[in-house]
């Protein structure tokens, strides 16, 4: 069975959670978007924080956190406590692993096209450049597979197969 790690939400005083990852482990490409989401919709996001001996640390949200301090900065009122959902851990390394396999996979990227005719079906007023649109072209060096792509004596061509 699959095991539920979420174990309660409530409020926190963001300002005190800790670090598990290096501060420049993150390209910040979307930053403005951020900026743009946090100042249009406010806090519309929970974060996710584990414990470790009885210390809250960040899951998921180091950007946004960086990000309300940069408000905070430019006297723009971030509430005290935000909410927060808390993820079982045994350690700080299973937390770390969470952290990189979960909280920062690839995300499944809109399909332009089906995105843009949502947005104009629904009428909403959002940024389309700030969403994951594109797909990632992979780009093979045929150098680093070779050209001979002849099937060994034997081998069967895949229609064959069947």
């Amino acid at each position: 069975m699959i095991k539920n790690r979420i174990y309660k939400s409530e409020l926190i005083e963001w300002q005190n959670v800790k670090d598990l990852q290096p501060e420049n482990i993150k390209l910040h490409y979307n930053i403005a978007y951020l900026r743009d989401s946090i100042l249009k919709y406010g806090v519309a996001k929970a974060y996710d924080v584990c414990e470790i001996d009885g210390e809250l640390y960040w899951l998921d949200g180091h950007t946004r956190t960086e990000m309300f301090r940069t408000l905070e900065s430019e006297d723009i009122k971030i509430p005290k406590k935000l909410m927060a959902n808390f993820c079982e851990v045994k350690d700080r390394k299973e937390a770390i692993e969470i952290l990189i396999e979960v909280h920062n996979q690839k995300h499944n990227p809109f399909d332009y096209e089906v995105l843009q005719e949502f947005i104009e079906v629904e009428e909403l007023d959002v940024n389309i450049e700030s969403v994951n649109v594109k797909v990632e072209q992979i780009v093979l060096d045929s150098a680093e597979f070779g050209t001979d792509f002849s099937l060994k004596v034997g081998d069967k061509e895949p229609f064959q197969q069947m």
